[in-house]
């Protein structure tokens, strides 16, 4: 991160502010440091703060996760996990010792994962995530977290990422408190995560290859897409994948390429479930009352081309296309709006990598592989120009939110 100090009200013109603050922006752009690996970055979010970014090893034989800070680039230390059963008493909080022998380590969560859990009952069971052990390693076998009685499964197992996942991430608050607002995310190539910027949490859904590529947050339910499937977790618990509690699997018969939760009340919300050539409208609140709804055979949308800015645009094999509902709510409308740079947009199909929103300047920002991007500029729901631009790099992902003072920051890899 860099901050400029240009003097930009010494500009005569406007033009020349702007070429102060390039100026700057360059000057200072040199002082920032990549994180150490190889390869393109793999993906990128700003949340609590800091700005992390995923980017395989020197070797490309791993994924590594880095956070911004004052001194530039930290690793973030990915602990290990180990299951557990009987656990008994009361949950136990993090931070608290778990103890087998002269074996201990730091409990940094706890992971329950079945419909029975139960600590009351000595029926909990799970997944703890805890710092490397002092002392040796732990073995299946009765364990105390502080005074809580637990089983082991087995010896606890370092977390590592498998390289060259496209990382897809999002931001929700599945507890009841400031401090359970968490990142979720899927690459495609590793288990679906939960982090919080200095925990990750592999989630495990049960399926054989367990590599979900797109992820969302819906009706305080997390929601995965393997291929054509898409699958969610129990509401407001996003580690527990049990039908006993309302876990779904809903079938799509194409390649699902992403999600966008439409404007509705608590009651009346839908998600627009897009794939490559078909888009459905998932109604209801959850797995009792779930309705699919085909929205239009051959409407879909390209992967990480999906964004909402007041209703849902998206890049389809027509064009920029944007998905508008009714305000009786559970209609819907499209229309395709490029069409008078139709042979520009037709010549991108198939190289979308990233988008974003530009809430300052009220733009829909498109990235693609050929170091190409379009910024569609809006005036209200009127859009008033799009225009393609030249990068010096192709963005490999963009992330784009606002800060605790309500400045926007927008982040892209490459």
């Amino acid at each position: 991160q860099a901050t400029t100090t240009s003097a930009p009200h010494g500009a005569t013109t406007a033009l020349l502010r702007a070429q102060y603050r390039n100026l700057a922006a360059d000057e200072y752009r040199d002082d920032i440091a990549a994180p150490t690996g190889s390869g393109s970055s793999l993906g990128g979010i700003r949340f609590g703060g800091a700005t992390y970014c995923w980017l395989n090893n020197a070797g490309g034989t791993a994924a590594n996760i880095w956070k911004s800070s004052s001194t530039g680039w930290t690793a973030v230390t990915l602990y290990n996990e180990v299951g557990f059963t009987l656990g008994g008493a009361t949950e136990p909080a993090e931070g608290t010792t778990l103890t087998q022998g002269g074996v201990t380590a730091t409990v940094k969560r706890v992971v329950a994962t079945t419909a029975s859990t139960t600590w009351a009952t000595n029926t909990a069971a799970g997944r703890l995530i805890v710092t490397n052990p002092a002392g040796g390693n732990f073995a299946a076998g009765a364990a105390t977290i502080g005074a809580i009685n637990v089983t082991l499964s087995a010896v606890q197992a370092a977390i590592t990422l498998l390289p060259s996942g496209r990382y897809e991430m999002v931001v929700e608050n599945f507890g009841g408190s400031v401090a359970t607002k968490r990142i979720y995310g899927a690459d495609g190539v590793n288990r679906g995560f939960e982090f919080d910027g200095t925990v990750y949490v592999p989630i495990t859904t049960g399926m054989t290859t367990d590599t979900p590529l797109h992820v969302h947050a819906h009706k305080k339910q997390l929601f995965f897409s393997f291929g054509a499937s898409v699958q969610h977790a129990a509401p407001g618990t996003p580690y527990i994948w049990s039908a006993v509690l309302g876990v779904s699997e809903i079938g799509m018969g194409d390649t699902v390429t992403g999600f966008q939760t439409q404007p509705g009340s608590e009651t009346s919300g839908a998600l627009a479930i897009f794939s490559r050539n078909l888009t459905s409208i998932l109604y209801g609140t959850g797995v009792s009352n779930w309705v699919l709804t085909p929205y239009r055979q051959e409407l879909g949308a390209y992967a990480y081309s999906i964004q909402d800015v007041g209703y849902t645009m998206f890049l389809d094999d027509q064009g920029v296309t944007n998905l508008r509902t009714a305000q009786a709510f559970g209609n819907f409308g499209h229309a395709a709006l490029s069409q008078l740079i139709k042979t520009w947009v037709s010549g991108k199909r198939g190289k979308t990598t990233a988008s974003c929103v530009s809430r300052n300047k009220s733009q829909y920002r498109l990235f693609f592989s050929d170091n190409y991007a379009l910024y569609v500029t809006f005036n209200g729901s009127k859009i008033v120009g799009m225009m393609p631009v030249q990068l010096s790099h192709a963005a490999t992902w963009a992330w784009s939110s606002e800060e605790s003072d309500g400045t926007e920051t927008i982040y892209f890899g490459s």
